[in-house]
């Protein structure tokens, strides 16, 4: 009995490991670029409510270190520029920047998928028009990712990111905000690469 079961044990293991994927470990490196879709919504001070819709494309990259067993980990930046911030109660749109820097770990699954999760160590957001520029910056910011890897060395990619809570400066003065809250997605294409 004692036999079978480790004959049993041995074939096992041994067919997980032929349908594994490769095990390598090293840096890796992954650039890529999409589109940015979100809804911005804050108080200032209990008096005044203002919402956004925000769009933009994103240019970024995750550097990092991976592990044998399909796991890594490292940082991901990412920076929108030329983006637009639309006011949802009318008026003129607004262009937007944002700069986000994330503490990233993930797993890389050997039926074509990937995923992660972030969180943000640092982040900025100016929003600007001819009237102000609003400049938010701090608060608890998250985000996950899965990855479609079908393609040889290409990775399409859907992220959903999360900001509450942030420091605001209007115009030069800090500015107390009662509510913040950002959330959007992110499509991109990237290019994983193992060096």
């Amino acid at each position: 009995m004692f036999k079978r079961i480790s004959t049993l044990t041995a074939m096992t293991l041994t067919t997980l490991g032929l349908m594994a994927a490769p095990a390598h470990a090293g840096l890796m490196l992954e650039p890529y670029i999409g589109l940015e879709q979100g809804q911005t919504y804050s108080v200032i001070a209990n008096l005044a409510d203002a919402s956004y819709k925000t769009s933009g494309s994103v240019l970024g990259a995750r550097i990092g270190y991976s592990l044998p067993l399909l796991f890594w980990f490292g940082v991901d930046y990412s920076l929108v520029a030329g983006g637009k911030a639309k006011p949802d109660f009318g008026g003129p749109d607004s262009d937007l920047k944002r700069s986000d820097l994330y503490a990233v770990a993930g797993v890389d699954l050997p039926i074509l998928l990937r995923a992660w999760a972030g969180y943000g160590i640092m982040n900025e957001t100016t929003v600007s028009n001819n009237i102000a520029e609003t400049k938010i910056t701090g608060g608890t910011k998250m985000k996950v990712g899965v990855g479609l890897t079908m393609l040889p060395l290409v990775s399409v990619n859907l992220e959903l990111f999360n900001h509450k809570g942030a420091k605001v400066e209007i115009a030069g003065t800090n500015t107390p905000m009662s509510t913040f809250e950002d959330a959007g997605g992110v499509l991109s294409v990237s290019l994983p690469l193992d060096l």
